[in-house]
């Protein structure tokens, strides 16, 4: 068999575009078997029942893509950025979906993708209020103290990235765990793709198409949307379901959209700054121990990517 790449996050560190423009590219040495994002890693690593998880059983329902890819001679990629967590939703399950992603692949590479703090919250929000949010950052990131029982959704312990990285290297070995900050990408797509590339053993080059994907409105029109969110259902967050959206929420796009490309820049500023401005007061310095663990364990300098250091 060959080299399994499991990819499994951060949400919001441009997983749809590494899914369509790498990890399904047949030229760059990658096949999905299991699609470009995969709902089976969900069902199977993530929402399955504890007392029913199988790692043999598992590695069944994985065998055909392997052998696929083998075939092939393809690096075989299973891509789910929510493996990691998903902060977007209050979703954490990091250290359980390793142990079982551990027992069914032990000898698979892993990849996991990081971003600076505050843009990773900042970003997390904007996905929040788009998939039909209505709490404020403030409640988002539960600035207020929450009644015992009770967890904010974006927990900021899930950013300290040192926590899941180190045990990720400590179950597949540290040469198997490939850490990237999100920010490389931008700044240097092409560096970044071979990174990858190497780190699987393949040795082509690929020409990039680096497009973003999935990007969020712009700041005063995800204000707007939060606030039209208290009266519009919420839209359909499965890309399979064949029901159509409700005429409400055709029309709050077309609303939305508008705003979007019409409404002065300095409008969307100001509230792109406020929300900014607050995240930054918030965390402050909270993760500044993590980004220097975290430095430490994948041999690279965050802070020149602009990490708190």
């Amino acid at each position: 068999m060959t080299t399994l790449l499991i990819h499994i996050g951060y949400p919001k560190t441009a997983s749809t575009w590494l899914q369509q423009t790498i990890f399904n590219n047949i030229e760059a040495g990658f096949l999905s078997p299991w699609g470009t994002t995969s709902g089976l890693a969900v069902d199977q690593f993530i929402t399955t029942n504890s007392f029913r998880f199988s790692p043999k059983q598992t590695y069944a329902v994985f065998e055909p893509g392997l052998m696929a890819a083998a075939q092939q001679s393809l690096i075989p990629v299973l891509s789910q950025e929510m493996l990691s967590c998903d902060q977007v939703a209050g979703r954490y399950w990091g250290k359980e979906v390793a142990d079982r992603l551990y027992a069914v692949f032990p000898d698979a590479h892993i990849l996991i993708l990081i971003r600076e703090q505050k843009s990773m919250i900042y970003s997390s929000y904007g996905q929040y209020i788009k998939n039909g949010g209505m709490r404020s950052i403030q409640q988002f990131v539960c600035a207020e103290v929450m009644p015992v029982g009770f967890s904010p959704i974006c927990r900021l312990d899930c950013l300290e990235y040192d926590l899941l990285i180190s045990y990720y290297q400590e179950l597949f070995g540290q040469e198997h765990v490939l850490v990237l900050p999100f920010e490389w990408l931008k700044n240097s797509p092409q560096t970044f793709v071979n990174r990858i590339l190497n780190f699987v053993g393949i040795r082509k080059r690929i020409d990039l198409v680096t497009a973003a994907r999935n990007v969020s409105y712009k700041a005063f029109t995800l204000s707007l949307l939060r606030k039209m969110n208290l009266f519009l259902p919420p839209p359909h967050l499965n890309l399979l379901s064949s029901e159509p959206e409700p005429w409400s929420w055709k029309l709050a796009w077309k609303i939305l959209s508008a705003a979007d490309r019409w409404l002065p820049e300095r409008v969307h500023r100001v509230e792109e700054e406020r929300l900014k401005h607050y995240i930054a007061d918030y965390v402050g310095s909270k993760f500044a121990s993590s980004n220097q663990r975290t430095s430490q364990l994948i041999g690279m300098d965050l802070a020149k990517f602009g990490y708190d250091m």
